[in-house]
């Protein structure tokens, strides 16, 4: 079976799509078997080499293809998968009447920035283009672009849409979505990660902050995620006396805005500011004892960095919206989306509980293992794939 997998965005970028593109091809080709071969070949829009030698797949990449190659690529493939909603190869494979899946890893189909967040305000959007306030959205997309370019990107959101009501499977990660996304055929795979063994017995002698318990952010260092919640409630922690330290773990547009917001508020030695980690590195900065906090203020998909911290064992507080409450389930603690005294409470709870780690390490590798390992997401792709 020959699948052409198409991704504007791949390997060697980082990000959420480039994680979850990776380890579907990978565990794809590691279950694939002579009796149903499958042939997989990778098309993007990101430069780089045509073959990895750093990852684990042998399927051909090919990258920024003009429109006629990539329509003769869609025409020999007997099943294409795009990452989300690309209007020309999601134009193409309708054409050629392939059988089409989409997984769909934001609200392209029904918000125009795709996040579900108004810019204006910088607020959780409560749905505009579904309500049909369409110059609502104009408005929205012009704290970024230009009138024309803002009216032209709702006028694609209506596009996009469209043409993925023909899709004969849209893939939703989280529950969430699908009740979002409102598009028909459509089925919840969710998101996966490794297994890994995790570490439910903190050392405290090898503390990212000496002895005491940190409280970690990973991801990008944007206003929709929320990390100036979380210093604002580091700020009320401080406040009631108590001593701990804030992980930030990521770049973004907002480290200058986040930095001068630690200073002022005189948590300058509190609050660190670690930068960009993957991988070992990641691991090594979040030393225990520690505690993951997810602070988003827009309606998150399907986050990795909160189940791969679940995998490893970590204690979660999560913000308690969208796919990432979802998520983190009853296995972590939450607060109200935005609410930096609620945070606040959160993290005092564990800070006068140290034990209470362990058992929201224990939730967490239970919830991550029966839900969110990427052998579970491999397989229901591979039977999607195979009807």
């Amino acid at each position: 079976m020959n699948i052409l997998y198409y991704t504007h965005a791949f390997w060697p970028q980082i990000g959420g799509i480039e994680t979850f593109s990776l380890r579907l091809i990978e565990g794809l080709e590691a279950c694939s078997d002579e009796s149903q071969k499958l042939d997989l070949i990778v098309v993007t829009n990101t430069p780089g080499p045509e073959y990895s030698t750093e990852h684990n797949f042998s399927a051909p990449v090919v990258r920024k293809p003009n429109w006629l190659h990539l329509w003769r690529l869609i025409g020999a493939a007997d099943r294409v998968v795009l990452a989300g909603a690309a209007i020309l190869p999601l134009t193409f494979s309708l054409l050629q009447r392939k059988k089409l899946i989409i997984t769909h890893h934001g609200y392209q189909t029904i918000c125009p920035n795709g996040l579900l967040f108004h810019l204006p305000t910088r607020t959780d959007c409560p749905g505009y283009f579904g309500k049909r306030n369409y110059a609502e959205c104009v408005r929205c997309g012009r704290s970024e672009l230009s009138w024309l370019a803002s009216m032209k990107r709702v006028l694609l959101t209506f596009i996009r849409r469209l043409l993925a009501k023909g899709a004969r499977r849209n893939v939703m990660l989280s529950s969430h979505l699908s009740e979002r996304l409102q598009l028909p055929n459509s089925v919840i795979i969710r998101n996966g990660v490794p297994l890994i063994s995790p570490n439910l017995t903190p050392d405290v002698s090898t503390a990212s902050c000496g002895e005491q318990l940190s409280f970690a952010y990973v991801g990008r260092l944007v206003i929709e995620k929320g990390a100036h919640v979380l210093i604002d409630a580091a700020r009320i922690l401080k406040g009631r006396g108590k001593n701990f330290c804030v992980l930030l773990l990521g770049e973004g547009p907002e480290r200058n805005t986040l930095m001068t917001q630690a200073r002022d508020a005189n948590l300058s030695e509190t609050v660190r500011f670690l930068g960009f980690r993957t991988g070992a590195e990641l691991q090594a900065a979040l030393a225990e004892p520690c505690v993951l906090v997810m602070p988003s203020v827009c309606q998150d998909v399907a986050p990795f960095a909160p189940l791969e911290q679940m995998m490893a064992g970590r204690g979660v507080i999560a913000s308690d919206i969208g796919g990432l409450s979802e998520e983190v389930g009853d296995a972590g603690l939450k607060f109200r989306p935005g609410d930096s005294e609620e945070l606040a409470d959160q993290m005092e709870r564990i800070l006068e509980n140290p034990g209470l780690l362990a058992e929201l390490g224990e939730k967490a590798v239970r919830r991550a293992r029966e839900q969110y390992s990427a052998e579970k997401m491999i397989l229901e792709y591979r039977k999607l794939l195979s009807g």
